[in-house]
């Protein structure tokens, strides 16, 4: 019920405006006539004369009930639409009654058809007053409807038994007594179905014969014929060649509803779908005035039409005619653009085409779309004006909807000033369409003033605390074409309940002689004492520029587009979206759509509850292989669940954030150095390991730049910024996950700029390295995405031979270390431990033996006296000698010595002490000793 009445307020919305402003005039003249048909001459006058413009409608809707619309799998109506489109012309009929044509009665017939047609509203009649309410007044009849829904019995499809029960409904029902002052009655079928015929037994395109046959001949010559065609499913079934004739069912309802004057709509199954084709089917049907002409004379067309169409009508006489259409410049009096018989004399501006031109035997008709509005001239050669008079007429199709985007449904109360949230003001939002929801942009020329007041649930002319109550002046959006908002100006919602919306729109016309209503229209929201949820977008991020495609295999492929969207409560702290929504099926409460910068949709996906990050998540044109949508674009997420009404309410249930998608370049990384799987030496040569100048060498790293054809590119062309911020260099040790950030820089090379780095002079241990190379999208200018988006390895070895081992050396330094040592101790030892001075031995007559300095080892002085050659030998006969310092007597000074000597059997042959200048007889063999 949630969703049904969202849907019907907005195309209530949509059918208040479309019953404002100048519609379609169906009126026709009779080819080869010498006058008018009675009911043609009244539309006629009633469009050259300016008449009241309205038709009393007799309306007749042909609903499927088959198995097909609403079956377990595939349905293809499994939002029930074609129920709202009774709803939906239940509510224009009584609006049009009440707020326009008080005077007509029309009526409203509701057929359901499957196997069989079943009559569940006999043609009604919508004859309310202002008085009444009309939500009282047709109770009984929206009753009646959602009894039809509910009648699940049907299974074939059988057209001809549907639109047999409605011929008969039309003929059988009792002639209307119209006021004068009106046009002539009109009747129609509006058929809302799956689209293929399907009885179970016999040939589809003998049945399609048929039934083309029928709907064509006299029996329906009265009546118009309508189509709107619903398939959720989405598949081919318009498409299927089973028609008469090996044609397609389309061709064949085609044929039907070209000979009817009727249209058929195959729209995107979503909630606007059947409010746009109801609007088509009543405001053609309505045929409010059309643009008076005198022929030869200026007329003007008002601004902001989205179609005109010019008829001339010709008689079998006719032969050399001169039809001609002309713009004129704002002077009205020389043309702009001007086309006779379908030749063009003078080119159209580049904003406005001719989009159709028809000439058959009886007639010739011009239609624009979006026309420029202005003076214009219709011309016919070689007739009186009053005869060209009775040949021409203009259709003027408005067809424009002032659609409240925000706020919509309920919204939270707040009873204290400023009477709304702070944090979180709501503007009004208000999007201009026309009917098939092309948005509407200004005319420059023709500024559109749009108001809007709104009334408290109270029915109070001003705000709790005496404030007033202000129309607001609503200002054009900028940067969203065709949509208002009161910026500043936010909701207000001091009250609780329902509260009421007036829009009105505003311009100059054609001629610039005044302003008129270019339409006027009623919304409505609730508020009540609830929760306020939000949603963010958190991806895209708005301005965001985002790549288009990414590189596959060496090619170009699509590039999907991640959306995340996070549920927030009041206070903007992420919430569990599962303990608010009343749905079980939570992967379809947010509805994500994809548009390029001309709000054409390219995707739309639901999103997915990721509930242990509390977001939800999903991928735009995951499965796309083609390169679509880039430039410009767009994200809409839309609410399209349930709330826990009691709990809690949604103020803005849809969000739209623009980004850029640019279309991008590969670009590759070519690895000049380090080969994969070389080996470098950690340490050069010998020198560059020894101890104290021990020395790595770093490792090199070069890389070039490619397109995907392998031309080199030059990095600073490709960089948004700093060159070396394109790409993310870290060396790698994987055994112990050390590792090195390494900073790029750009070298001439000869054959193109590079981008070297060299690694490894702090991460020094032998064995596997690695230098990983990731690219950051965000350094990449517009136009240029890496091809390998996750990090390029390149391994690689460092080793060191023995003799460029540090360690090796190490160990030869020490044991060098532990000789030299030693050699110093003993000097020191020696330095420390002998005495100094000199020892001289002599025989006592004076022949001088040996002189040994007491600086040397002692142990030297005997093996240099025991020499072989020594001649003194003999005479010394001593095996050793122990010198030491000792203390000098006082009396004595100098330096002082003990000296002991044994002989050869190293008996103690003398001890003593000497000091300096002493001598010492008795060493034996007549030898003395003297110290100095």
């Amino acid at each position: 019920m949630y969703r049904k009445s969202i849907s019907r307020n907005v195309a209530l919305s949509i059918l208040i405006v479309s019953l404002s402003v100048a519609g379609l005039v169906t009126s026709r003249v009779a080819a080869g006539s010498a006058g008018a048909s009675p009911a043609t001459a009244a539309n006629r006058d009633v469009l050259l004369q300016g008449a009241t413009g309205c038709w009393p409608l007799d309306i007749v809707l042909l609903v499927d009930q088959s198995a097909s619309m609403f079956a377990i799998e595939r349905p293809n109506d499994r939002d029930g639409y074609r129920f709202d489109a009774a709803q939906e012309i239940l509510n224009q009929l009584m609006v049009n009654r009440v707020d326009q044509c008080p005077k007509v009665v029309h009526r409203l017939g509701l057929i359901t058809f499957g196997n069989s047609a079943v009559v569940h509203l006999p043609l009604v009649h919508i004859e309310l007053s202002v008085a009444d309410d009309m939500e009282q007044w047709s109770a009984e009849y929206r009753a009646a409807i959602a009894d039809a829904e509910k009648d699940r019995t049907q299974q074939a499809t059988d057209f001809r038994v549907a639109f047999e029960a409605a011929q008969q409904l039309l003929s059988q029902a009792p002639p209307m007594a119209d006021p004068p002052d009106v046009g002539a009655r009109r009747q129609l079928v509006v058929l809302l179905t799956d689209g293929n015929p399907d009885l179970g037994t016999g040939s589809v395109d003998q049945y399609m014969c048929d039934l083309v046959d029928y709907l064509k001949g006299p029996t329906w010559d009265n009546y118009s014929i309508w189509l709107l065609a619903l398939n959720a499913s989405g598949g081919p079934y318009l498409d299927n060649k089973a028609g008469c004739g090996g044609a397609t069912i389309r061709s064949n309802w085609l044929d039907v509803l070209q000979k009817r004057n009727g249209r058929l709509l195959t729209a995107p199954y979503n909630e606007q779908t059947v409010p746009a084709y109801i609007g088509d089917v009543v405001r053609a049907a309505f045929g409010q005035a059309g643009i008076p002409i005198q022929c030869g004379e200026t007329f003007y067309i008002d601004p902001y039409v989205q179609e005109v169409r010019f008829t001339f009508y010709r008689r079998k006489t006719d032969t050399n005619l001169a039809v001609s259409l002309s713009l004129l410049d704002a002077a009205a009096s020389q043309p702009v653009y001007q086309i006779t018989n379908q030749k063009t004399d003078v080119p159209a501006p580049d904003d406005m085409t001719l989009t159709n031109y028809t000439s058959v035997p009886y007639k010739e008709e011009y239609v624009f779309a979006q026309p420029r509005p202005g003076a214009w001239r219709f011309d016919v050669q070689g007739l009186s004006q009053d005869e060209c008079q009775r040949r021409i007429e203009a259709r003027v199709s408005q067809q424009l909807a002032a659609v409240m985007i925000q706020p919509q449904g309920v919204l939270a109360q707040y009873p204290e000033p400023p009477y709304y949230d702070l944090a979180q003001p709501i503007p009004f939002v208000v999007q201009l369409r026309t009917s098939d929801g092309t948005p509407i942009g200004q005319e420059a020329d023709y500024p559109l003033l749009v108001k809007l007041t709104w009334t408290p649930p109270s029915g109070a002319a001003t705000l709790p605390d005496g404030g007033p109550l202000q129309a607001i002046e609503m200002q054009a959006d900028p940067n969203v074409v065709g949509q208002w908002n009161s910026r500043d100006v936010p909701v207000l919602t001091p009250e609780e309940g329902a509260y009421q919306v007036n829009i009105v729109g505003t311009t100059l016309r054609g001629d610039r002689s005044s302003e008129y209503t270019l339409f006027s229209q009623t919304a409505s929201f609730t508020a009540r004492q609830l929760e306020r949820l939000n949603f963010v977008i958190e991806s895209p991020k708005a301005d965001e520029i985002l790549p288009c495609n990414s590189v596959s295999q060496g090619a170009l492929v699509s590039r999907p587009v991640p959306v995340v969207v996070r549920l927030l409560d009041s206070a903007r702290t992420a919430i569990n979206g599962a303990n608010f929504i009343a749905s079980d099926q939570l992967d379809q409460v947010f509805q994500v759509k994809l548009m390029d910068g001309g709000a054409s949709v390219l995707d739309t996906i639901p999103l997915k509850l990721d509930q242990a990050n509390n977001v939800f998540q999903g991928t735009l044109l995951e499965s796309s292989q083609e390169i679509v949508g880039c430039g410009k674009a767009s994200v809409e997420v839309s609410f399209t669940g349930e709330l826990d009404s009691n709990q809690v309410v949604m103020p803005v249930k849809v969000a739209r954030v623009s980004f850029e998608r640019a279309r991008s370049e590969g670009v590759m990384v070519k690895i000049v150095s380090p080969e994969p799987g070389k080996g470098y030496l950690l340490h050069p040569d010998i020198l560059s390991a020894l101890p104290g100048g021990e020395r790595v060498q770093a490792v090199p790293l070069e890389l070039q730049l490619t397109d995907l054809s392998g031309n080199q590119l030059n990095p600073s062309e490709l960089s948004a910024g700093a060159i070396e911020a394109l790409y993310q260099v870290r060396l790698v040790r994987p055994g112990d996950l050390l590792s090195e950030s390494l900073r790029l820089t750009a070298v001439e090379r000869p054959e193109g700029v590079a981008l070297v780095a060299s690694g490894g002079l702090s991460v020094t241990a032998p064995g596997a390295y690695s230098f990983e190379i990731e690219p950051q999208m965000s350094a990449f200018k517009a136009g240029y995405i890496p091809a390998e988006e996750k990090a390029l390895v390149v391994s690689f070895e460092r080793f060191d031979t023995v003799l460029t081992t540090p360690l090796y050396w190490m160990l030869a330094l020490i044991v060098v270390a532990l000789i030299v040592a030693g050699v110093l101790m003993n000097i020191v030892w020696n330095l420390l431990t002998r005495p100094l001075g000199e020892l001289q031995f002599a025989t006592y007559n004076g022949t001088a033996l040996h002189t040994e300095y007491l600086n040397r080892n002692i142990r030297r002085t005997f093996r240099a006296i025991y020499k072989a050659e020594n001649p003194t030998r003999q005479a010394l006969r001593l095996s050793r000698i122990v010198v030491k310092r000792t203390k000098p007597d006082v009396e004595k000074g100098g330096r002082a010595i003990r000296l002991d000597a044994y002989d050869e059997d190293n008996q103690l042959l003398f001890t003593g002490t000497l000091h300096s200048g002493d001598s010492q007889e008795g060493l034996g063999g007549d030898v003395w000793v003297k110290y100095e």
